[in-house]
């Protein structure tokens, strides 16, 4: 924090959701025109930044392909008109599109990821998505969860953020779904049961669960999903689904699955067998 804000003279940053202000356009955008995103092991990072600007025109804009020519320089202020005055939707869905264009994309997201923190945005990158979540910890449990080698629970976790970020028409419903379903994965895959419950009490008896609450927990939170036991808001009345559920659940079965890989991984002998 500087001098002014410390002593009051210059009052605190705001909370930027669904808005985005002067400096944080400014400095994305300075993230974007600065060629230490791009590696220069695999050849001219201006030829390469060239190419990122050449599939923002062609790909994201839908604009004629005839109609682009120069270099960067030539051909860079369209983007950065995208960057500065564009709505603030617009802007995150250009990051990720740079996102997942450039081959090297981690040093891009982490360097967007710490401009997103300092100007107090909503919004980080999660894998290559943007998403409402902020807390380090939980966006680093899910990334955990969607880079493990188990494909199944890339695809749910994955899934999930993918329902949970949709910026126009987010399907909490369906992330919540997508987010318990890698968890009954990662318990039958490496318990070889053929249900939840079963592959629940294998954990317990082979003391990877903690004790009986914890099955009784991860057991509520499957039945919550599924209208079971006569949970009073289950998933069938839709209404009752909101943010602030849907992100608990991706979090917290992103940990679970996390942990669950964590403690497999220590046993001499498969549980599978």
């Amino acid at each position: 924090m500087n001098f002014s804000k410390r002593n009051g003279i210059e009052p605190p940053k705001q909370i930027q959701n669904k808005s985005m202000g002067e400096d944080l356009r400014n400095s994305l955008w300075n993230v974007f025109f600065k060629p230490d995103i791009y590696d220069d092991d695999i050849g001219n990072i201006y030829e390469i930044r060239n190419n990122v600007v050449y599939q923002i025109w062609t790909g994201f804009l839908k604009n004629p392909v005839d109609e682009f020519s120069g270099s960067f320089y030539n051909n860079h202020t369209f983007v950065k008109n995208i960057f500065l005055q564009d709505t603030w939707d617009k802007v995150y869905e250009l990051l990720e599109f740079i996102a997942k264009k450039l081959r090297y994309n981690e040093i891009f997201i982490d360097k967007c990821n710490k401009i997103l923190e300092q100007e107090y945005a909503s919004y980080r990158f999660v894998d290559d998505l943007i998403t409402p979540i902020t807390n380090e910890i939980e966006i680093e449990e899910i990334e955990g969860a969607i880079h493990s080698d188990n494909q199944q629970i890339h695809e749910h976790i994955k899934l999930a953020v993918t329902h949970l970020s949709n910026k126009n028409n987010p399907d909490y419903r369906n992330s919540i779904k997508e987010a318990i379903s890698a968890v009954e994965h990662i318990c039958r895959k490496v318990t070889n049961e053929s249900t939840l419950d079963g592959a629940l009490k294998k954990l317990k008896n082979n003391n990877l669960l903690l004790n009986n609450q914890f099955i009784e927990g991860i057991e509520k939170l499957y039945h919550y999903t599924n209208g079971k036991e006569d949970i009073r808001h289950s998933l069938m009345n839709e209404s009752n689904v909101e943010f602030e559920e849907a992100k608990f659940m991706l979090v917290i079965c992103s940990a679970f699955c996390n942990y669950i890989i964590g403690k497999i991984s220590k046993l001499e002998e498969p549980l599978n067998k």
